[in-house]
């Protein structure tokens, strides 16, 4: 009888599947620049509130920089989900190789039925991926504390932004 258990050299499924999560993900998210629209937030402010300069930074402002920002994730989820489907395919394939591997025609047929339903399972995934993204666009609570201390904290970038504006101005 062969032995499934895997050789010390070799990264388990599970352990990839956190590398995945742990590493990639992370690295992936915490590279999404959280300044990145505020570059142009004067143009921004310009766009949404029209004609009519705006005393305060306007709802809209903040609506259209979270859109812009919750947009961001859309590549590093997709890439989640398409990393783990590597990584569980891999292994359906190690475990298939030597847990089955004297039944040749079990073992393909094992594996197809595994692969499909994971492709199935990964498919739903980004789909449901799409659709949260989707709700937490369609409602930001402008309330919540969170948002009003970096409500603050854009103020005061937007109005050193605007004072470098006038200098180099002058």
């Amino acid at each position: 009888k062969k032995d499934v258990a895997l050789k010390p050299e070799t990264t388990s499924a599970g352990a990839e599947l956190y590398n995945v999560f742990e590493k990639d993900c992370t690295h992936k998210l915490s590279s999404i620049p959280a300044d990145r629209n505020l570059n142009n937030l004067k143009q921004i402010i310009r766009n949404t509130s029209g004609v009519q300069p705006a005393l305060f930074i306007p709802d809209g402002v903040f609506n259209t920089l979270i859109l812009k920002q919750l947009e961001m994730f859309d590549q590093p989820s997709e890439h989640a989900i398409t990393k783990s489907h590597q990584c569980i395919a891999e292994a359906i394939d190690r475990v298939a190789a030597v847990a089955i591997a004297r039944y040749p025609r079990l073992q393909r047929a094992v594996v197809d039925i595994a692969r499909d339903f994971l492709t199935k399972q990964s498919r739903e995934a980004k789909e449901f991926m799409a659709e949260f993204l989707e709700v937490e666009k369609s409602y930001i609570n402008t309330n919540h504390p969170e948002f009003i201390e970096r409500y603050q904290i854009a103020a005061a970038l937007f109005s050193e932004n605007d004072e470098e504006g006038q200098k180099t101005e002058k």
